[in-house]
């Protein structure tokens, strides 16, 4: 008789935590198509630049370029317009190549997708498993199918002649097997338990869903090698220029490699992220009985022990100690870890140029009138959607889960700061690790000391500008789920919120990597070209924060955590919380959630909006006194003026942010956002209606600036002050910053 399982965890009373429906697996494929695509863009830029029809179009644009000097022989942006719009047909020609090569490097990993089942039955030696070879062994598999509650029953497969005991998932859309050895079928007779444990492991990979993503994932690496590494090693030297220019060669090929082992070490974390959601599943079907742990330190004697970081880094499954591990307290499953956010950082970053190059490519000769915006703003920002997207379906989930983790135990289990840091880094990195760094021309600035000083003033702006966001997914998380366990309800929906950080981290990182593009090329012109890129970004950024629609962003901050409270309540622990039908009954220990206390940061809103009211009178009325009417009729008057009262106004919303924040309750940050944002409304209807009393007029767009300039100004000063008071507080021991409330 074998030992039972005890899956109370690794202390008493601490049932084992269900994985909850956040698909980190599906994430981490979507790192490994961000990798491979963003350098197939490139390498088919690559090669497009190598055919031969390539002479014609060098030939095409010095015809351009003659044409726009006849054209416009004084007016220089004009002729760079014309001759914009004459090369247009050669870049997006270019473009059409590479989103047709990416095409093919897609379609190439269907077809090996689609190749690899029948090539693992030839390989295998498998054949079906009848009735005829084991009855037995073949009805407690439909069985267990069953009981796994599979729509479909896989085909069964079988090497009678392979004496190892082993199971294996595999197959396509429509058809997928489960493989057995010669030595698994003659393990049902000889251990049932742990024939058992191992199928279920297998069906709970076809329950899961993670076959066809998994084998997606390998047929993508191959195709990666296959229609990318290869044919850019291929040509990489036999083009003239890069054959006059051995250099431009080697800085190319050992980005190649590295990218290329990048690409599969991405490639194993998705291949080893799934089993150990296929152990939990399988766990929870096989109960207390379940002999998966043994199976699985039958599993470790087989690898000679534990194993090395980069043996594991380089492994397509987890170490079987941690998978046993995990078996007993899946708390470690939900943090992410330094690794992941690095990586996050490198896809990103890999894939941000080539994405900006592609859409330039399109854009070229096009005068588009959006917001204002520069074909280069609108590239960098479109790219930056996709790549913050990305990172705040990883990171942001990450977040999510170890909140989630940190509400049932009680405990931090996530350090925000390691965890920007290293997307920081991933991001800085990976612009160096890219094809695109390796092509671009290098040149060497007059004052190197200038240039490495303003690279790490953005990366710590970078970074800081990471940390905050991250706290505030954090707080979110900490928000909706900690109302969710305290008055046992459904699993709450983490959409909106990732939807808000993905818009939030876009804005940011494309302002931010433009930036960083205008100064490295500036940077080859000389000293002085980085600090004009800088100022081209400050003027960017004080343009957003102006902005009336970067209000509507300001205002998701603190209404998707508050939206958390409108739900009512019960006091025991919801279903979805825990794998066991134990943990499920028990009562909550997360208690109930805290009452926000917005009453006393609504009064201060009010409160101090008046007061703006009556001040902005007496400055008014002074002013009528002090300064004659064709001085205040001047347009140059009137806008400072206007620059005035929104820094005023702006300066008493700071300080309205920092005194909510500084109020006892839960969400302290997000409250004293609330208050701030509110008092900023206030205070932009009393700067209007002053304005109308002294005889001004309204218009649409002084209303949108006044509003954009007035709150978003006050938020960036009410941060700051609202940190300060909170550090404050937990100097005295009150509450952890951004953390909500819970009452027992």
């Amino acid at each position: 008789m074998h030992a039972r399982t005890d899956w109370r965890g690794v202390r008493e009373g601490c049932p084992r935590v269900a994985r909850i429906r956040l698909l980190f697996h599906d994430f981490r494929l979507l790192l490994l198509v961000a990798a491979v695509s963003g350098s197939g863009l490139f390498i088919y830029n690559w090669i497009y630049v190598g055919l031969p029809q390539t002479r014609g179009d060098n030939k095409v644009l010095i015809a351009c370029l003659e044409k726009a000097r006849i054209a416009q022989p004084t007016d220089g942006l004009a002729r760079n317009t014309e001759f914009e719009r004459c090369r247009a047909p050669i870049e997006q020609s270019k473009g059409r190549f590479m989103l047709a090569g990416i095409g093919v490097l897609l379609a190439g990993a269907v077809g090996i997708y689609l190749l690899l089942p029948p090539l693992k039955l030839r390989r295998g030696r498998l054949e079906a498993l009848s009735e005829e070879d084991a009855p037995e062994v073949l009805t407690a598999l439909r069985e267990l199918c069953r009981e796994a509650g599979l729509e479909s029953t896989p085909d069964f497969v079988w090497n009678p002649l392979n004496p190892a005991a082993y199971g294996l998932a595999f197959g396509r859309l429509g058809r997928h097997y489960v493989a057995l050895s010669g030595g698994m079928v003659s393990r049902f007779h000889s251990d049932p338990d742990g024939f058992r444990s191992v199928a279920l492991h297998e069906l709970a990979h076809l329950r899961s869903a993670d076959v066809d993503k998994t084998y997606f994932a390998v047929a993508l690496w191959w195709a990666f090698i296959a229609l990318g590494v290869v044919p850019l090693a291929t040509t990489l030297f036999r083009q003239p220029s890069v054959a006059e220019a051995g250099s431009l060669g080697w800085l190319m090929g050992w980005r190649l490699i590295v990218l290329t082992v990048i690409v599969y070490l991405i490639r194993n974390a998705v291949l080893r992220s799934r089993e150990a959601y296929a152990d939990l599943r399988a766990s929870t079907w096989d109960g207390p009985r379940s002999a998966l742990p043994r199976v699985l330190a039958e599993l470790r004697g087989r690898a000679g022990g534990r194993l090395s970081l980069i043996a594991k880094s380089f492994s397509t499954h987890p170490d079987p100690d941690a998978r046993r591990a995990l078996l007993g307290d899946t708390r470690s499953l939900f943090r992410i870890g330094v690794w992941e956010a690095f990586g996050t950082g490198l896809a990103a970053a890999v894939a941000f140029p080539n994405l900006v190059a592609l859409q330039l490519m399109f854009l070229t000769g096009l005068t588009p009138n959006f917001f204002y915006l520069t074909t280069g703003q609108i590239a960098s920002l479109a790219a930056a959607v996709v790549i913050g997207s990305l990172a705040a379906a990883v990171v942001g989930l990450g977040v999510w889960r170890a909140a989630f983790i940190e509400l049932l135990g009680r405990t931090r289990s996530l350090q925000l700061g390691r965890l920007a840091l290293a997307l920081t880094a991933g991001l800085a990195l990976g612009q160096w690790l890219s094809l695109t760094s390796g092509f671009e021309p290098t040149g060497q600035p007059s004052n190197p000391f200038i240039l490495a000083s303003a690279y790490l003033a953005w990366a710590a702006v970078l970074l800081l500008g990471l940390w905050l966001l991250l706290r505030w997914a954090r707080s979110v998380g900490l928000a909706w789920l900690g109302v969710a366990l305290a008055r046992g309800l459904g699993r709450p929906s983490y959409v909106p919120a990732l939807v808000t950080l993905a818009v939030l981290l876009s804005v940011w990182l494309g302002l931010l990597l433009y930036i960083r593009e205008i100064g490295s090329g500036a940077a080859l012109i000389g000293d002085t070209g980085v600090l004009p890129a800088f100022e081209l970004g400050a003027g960017i950024a004080m343009q957003f924060a102006i902005n009336p629609v970067s209000v509507l962003l300001l205002a998701s901050l603190w209404a998707i955590p508050f939206a958390s409270r409108l739900q009512a309540s019960r006091r025991t622990a919801p279903g979805w919380v825990y794998l066991d039908l134990a943990g499920s009954q028990t009562e909550s220990r997360t208690g109930v959630a805290a009452p926000l206390a917005l009453q006393p940061a609504v009064l201060m809103a009010l409160g101090s909006s008046a007061l703006f009211f009556v001040m902005d009178l007496f400055i008014h009325a002074y002013l009528h006194q002090a300064v004659s009417e064709v001085q205040r009729s001047q347009l140059d008057y009137k806008i400072q003026l206007l620059a005035a009262q929104i820094l005023l106004a702006a300066l008493i919303q700071g300080y309205v942010g920092a005194g909510a924040a500084a109020q006892s309750g839960p969400l302290p940050v997000i409250r004293g956002l609330f208050a701030a944002f509110i008092a900023g409304a206030l205070m932009t209807i009393a700067l209007l209606a002053v304005n109308l009393v002294v005889g001004g007029t309204i218009s649409v767009t002084l209303v949108l600036l006044t509003l954009g300039g007035i709150v978003n100004l006050g938020a960036a000063l009410a941060l700051p002050l609202g940190a300060m008071m909170l550090a404050l507080r937990r100097s005295q021991g009150e509450a952890t910053w951004l953390k909500p409330s819970i009452q027992t």
